[in-house]
């Protein structure tokens, strides 16, 4: 009896899969290239390209968005807010010390932020360049945020190793 019950809930979950696989919305690719193989018992697709996860079409222009870049780390995360000089940070990836160059850095702020939302740090600028040490932190990603009288300029995404 007992083994049948446990046939079952195989049997169960894995309708539940594949079900689920049925009805799902399937992704479409945008491949620059790739190829597959197959055998007897198996087929092998693979691909170099995007993952699409929405398609736009009108009669004039087909827009098809989405990506799948596991190693991609954009280091700015929003757009800059029409400044008039220019801020940096580096290195990135870091282990020992951030570099931040700020031309101009009167009423301005630097918060350092955990990936789950902590502010970890938080002064003032008080030079055209600084060193923020996070060699005390964990393996991560971090939120640098540069703010100008309370008002965010900038926002970096910080990997630390």
């Amino acid at each position: 009896m007992k083994k049948q019950m446990v046939k079952l809930k195989f049997i169960l979950i894995l309708s539940g899969f594949l079900l689920n696989s049925i009805l799902a919305k399937t992704q479409s690719l945008v491949s620059s290239g790739g190829s597959f193989a197959e055998n007897n018992n198996a087929t092998v697709f693979w691909a170099v390209g995007e993952f699409t996860s929405e398609t736009i079409k009108n009669e004039k222009a087909t827009l098809t968005q989405g990506f799948y870049q596991p190693k991609f780390l954009p280091t700015r995360t929003i757009e800059r807010m029409n400044l008039k000089y220019e801020i940096a940070v580096f290195p990135n990836p870091v282990n020992e010390a951030l570099t931040l160059k700020c031309e101009k850095h009167e009423n301005m702020v630097y918060q350092l932020i955990s990936s789950s939302g902590a502010i970890l740090v938080e002064e003032k600028i008080t030079n055209p360049e600084i060193k923020i040490f996070v060699n005390r932190l964990p393996k991560g990603l971090y939120l640098l945020s540069i703010k100008e009288k309370n008002r965010i300029i900038e926002n970096f995404k910080i990997e630390k190793y």
